[in-house]
This record gives structure tokens, C-alpha cells and sequence, in this order.
């Protein structure tokens, strides 16, 4: 009813929508935060997320080969992120790893188990610090804004986190190969292909909505 009744004031002639969100929250930041919200909500509700997430790990190069596939996992948790938000993604993509973890009888107590949950998160915060347009960066990019009176135009800070969070990345399957190294003999398997179902999987007439909205 209140963001309702400032959407009507925003009709009589007092002012924009912007005018009434900085008179009664003091910026408009709180009315970009409110939107990417809703807007992360039903992407997750109209099950794109999950398309998504299978579309990466199921392709036929990681079948039989377990650092592709933890690779794949690694960068739908990094671009979901991006386009949609961390938390949402993060438990999406633990979900998916479970079922793998049941099938090939990982248990948490192993190595490769706690990599592969940490380094969804891990992946997961480097992408959604890319795009200009969670509530997070908003946020911040706001503040920096009226503390130095500098502004941050969309292409340089997508640009620069992108070279930053990608070397991140990088830095961090190496790490996970050459440092921890895991047993992964158990995803070695050429015949274990977990999400063959998953590939010849259409979207649906919501997802592809979606899709053109994000």
C-alpha cells in the first residue's frame, strides 16, 4: 500500500516517480533496489536460472572430464550471478551439485566436496560484482557518487570488474587443480553423464520471456 500510494503521488502533478522516491527515502537508489529485487525473484520463479544452469553443465565436453565440469559449474555460478543476483544462484547450484555428489557417492567430509561448494560461492559474489545493477552496487556506486561528486559510467566499472573478477577466477581453478587437489577420479567415468537429460531440453514459452526481459 505505501509504495502504492507513492506510485499514485507520482500521478498528481507533485512530481515524478524519481521526485517522490528521493522525498520519501531520500535518493531513488531505494526504487533501482526495489526493482532488480523483484526483478531477480521471477527470473528465479520463471525457472530460467534452472535452464541456464543445466544448459552449462551438461554439455558434452565435461562428461568424463571433472575439471571441465567443475569449470562449468564455476561459470554458470559466474554469469547467473551477474545477470540475476548471488543468492539465488548459490543455492540453485548446490542443489545440482548434490545430486551429482549422490550419484557418484561424494560425501562432505571429502575434499572435492568442500572446493566445489565454496568455489560456487566463491565464483558466484565475482559475478555479481560485474554489471552496475544490483542492489549492492548500486549502493556503493551511489554513495561514491555524493561523497566525491565522480561518476562511474556503466562500460568502465563493467569493463574493469571484468578483468579484475576474471583473473580472480583464473587464479582460483588453479588453486583448486595444483594446490587442493582433489580425488576426482570418481567424475573420470566417460559414462557417467549425469545431465544428458538435460541437453535436448527446450525453454519454455515463461523462460523465453524472460530471456528478452534480462
Amino acid at each position: 500500500p505505501s509504495l502504492l500510494g507513492l506510485f499514485a503521488l507520482s500521478l498528481t502533478g507533485y512530481g515524478t516517480l524519481q521526485v517522490v522516491f528521493k522525498a520519501g527515502f531520500g535518493d531513488s537508489v531505494t526504487l533501482q533496489v526495489l526493482f532488480m529485487f523483484l526483478f531477480a525473484a521471477y527470473l528465479d520463479a520463471s525457472g530460467l536460472n534452472r535452464y541456464l544452469a543445466y544448459w552449462f553443465i551438461s554439455r558434452k565436453a565435461a562428461v568424463g572430464r571433472p575439471w571441465v565440469l567443475s569449470f562449468l559449474i564455476f561459470l554458470s555460478a559466474y554469469i547467473l550471478s551477474a545477470a540475476v543476483g548471488a543468492v539465488p544462484v548459490i543455492i540453485l547450484l548446490w542443489n545440482i551439485f548434490y545430486h551429482v555428489c549422490q550419484i557418484t557417492g561424494y560425501t562432505k567430509k571429502d575434499k572435492y566436496t568442500g572446493m566445489m561448494i565454496a568455489g560456487i560461492v566463491f565464483t558466484a559474489i565475482l559475478g555479481v560484482t560485474v554489471l552496475p545493477i544490483k542492489a549492492f552496487t548500486i549502493i556503493v556506486l551511489s554513495t561514491f557518487e555524493k561523497v566525491s561528486g565522480l561518476g562511474v559510467d556503466f562500460l568502465s566499472f563493467t569493463l574493469t570488474n571484468l578483468c579484475i573478477t576474471s583473473v580472480a577466477f583464473a587464479v582460483w581453478m588453479l588453486v583448486c587443480k595444483y594446490i587442493f587437489k582433489p580425488d576426482v577420479r570418481r567424475l573420470s567415468d566417460p559414462n557417467n553423464d549425469f545431465f544428458a537429460e538435460f541437453r535436448e531440453q527446450k525453454m519454455s514459452a515463461e523462460q523465453k520471456i524472460a530471456a528478452v526481459f534480462l
